[in-house]
């Protein structure tokens, strides 16, 4: 087989070993844009294929950094997806073109022979992990640096008290976050990673907070290669900027008052 089930505690487990042990971790996630990213052209065809990729900030011309997240897949320690057993059932996967791409992965590791990996197919569970307060709970103490579109405007944000305060009951006051790398546009995510990267060097850091999009998967293997812990966290990143989905389970929770900012 060329992945594993595996469970968000089983991942939690080896997330507290890692922080308490100064061990290097890898979490990634892959939706759909991503699994978009990786078949086509080569597994599958998507009509509108650039569309479908700009919702997570790469173009179709982005072919080093699809070979790069290919040879790094491996390095995760655990994806967070969908499950297989859904794909019958989900109304998306007949009726739009990018539904059947949630639950592609089988092919796409069979296809470029990746092996080992751990699925987790409880994809909500990395915005409750952080949402519940027990992310940054098992994280207390730890130097955090954000990386993301979002990121810098959250840095300014962690300055107001009233912010820090309002998502008090998700820990956030127990982490010290020591920076944010950024890019020039969201849509630039996958063309600038090679210099985020550079930047994310250059910080002290601990544990680094991904909301990247597709790019968190070149990155977060090469966070790991530093010796750090690298989370995909998403729509955390933009919940936290102000900017979140509320459709989105748990993502409703960020309900800062702009006004309270000072």
């Amino acid at each position: 087989m060329k992945y594993t089930n595996a469970t968000y505690e089983e991942m939690i487990k080896e997330l507290q070993v890692a922080y308490t042990c100064k061990l290097p971790f890898s979490v990634n996630s892959l939706g759909d844009a991503e699994q978009i990213f990786l078949a086509c052209p080569e597994i599958a065809e998507i009509p509108h294929l650039e569309k479908y990729l700009s919702i997570s900030g790469v173009k179709p011309s982005d072919v080093i950094l699809k070979k790069d997240i290919i040879r790094l897949f491996p390095e995760n320690d655990y994806i967070f997806s969908h499950p297989l057993t859904r794909k019958e059932t989900d109304p998306t996967v007949k009726t739009t073109d990018w539904g059947r791409f949630f639950y592609m992965y089988p092919e796409i590791f069979e296809h470029y022979k990746i092996e080992g990996t751990k699925i987790i197919i409880t994809l909500p569970d990395r915005y409750k992990m952080v949402t519940s307060g027990e992310l940054f709970n098992i994280l207390k103490g730890a130097k955090v640096l954000l990386v993301g579109y979002h990121a810098p405007a959250i840095l300014g944000r962690m300055k107001s008290k009233e912010f820090v305060q309002h998502y008090k009951e998700m820990n956030l006051d127990k982490i010290q976050v020591v920076g944010a790398v950024g890019c020039s546009e969201f849509a630039n995510l996958g063309s600038e990673a090679y210099q985020m990267i550079k930047e994310i060097k250059e910080y002290d850091f601990q544990v680094a907070l991904l909301g990247t999009g597709i790019a968190s998967h070149y990155l977060g293997p090469q966070i790991k290669r530093m010796g750090k812990i690298s989370l995909d966290v998403g729509h955390i990143l933009t919940g936290l900027a102000g900017k979140g989905e509320k459709h989105r389970m748990h993502i409703e929770k960020f309900d800062f008052d702009e006004s309270l900012l000072s």
